[in-house]
């Protein structure tokens, strides 16, 4: 078992890798010139780091604590529906509509769900 700190700096290094090389490849590539206009914006580099401590790596260490006390199908299933959370919330705070393969995807998972709770 790994400790839940040490397993999400693992994870947050091969993300910020991953997305470094992403951006170099776009800028290299890329015959535009300023890809993010933001980037000399003080307020949007804070927001920035903001979503990435708070609801990535914050939330991701206390999941993991707390997959310690329940089965990992019981946790398999919450996080499935990770998606359908998502959805309600773009629908009730957002007003977002949801296409029709939306909602088959979302019945799905929520099918597949129950079932797996049998």
């Amino acid at each position: 078992r790994f400790e839940e700190v040490q397993l999400q700096g693992i994870k947050s290094f091969f993300t910020t890798v991953l997305y470094g090389v992403w951006w170099l490849c776009e800028t290299y590539f890329s015959s535009e010139g300023d890809h993010w206009r933001g980037w000399r914006n003080g307020t949007a580099w804070m927001i920035l780091f903001y979503s990435a401590l708070f609801p990535g790596t914050i939330a991701d260490i206390l999941q993991q604590k707390a997959q310690r006390f329940i089965p990992a199908s019981e946790s398999n299933v919450i996080l499935s529906m990770e998606p359908i959370f998502t959805a309600t919330m773009a629908i009730v705070l957002l007003g977002e509509q949801l296409s029709w393969q939306e909602s088959c995807g979302g019945c799905l998972l929520i099918i597949g769900s129950l079932v797996s709770g049998l």
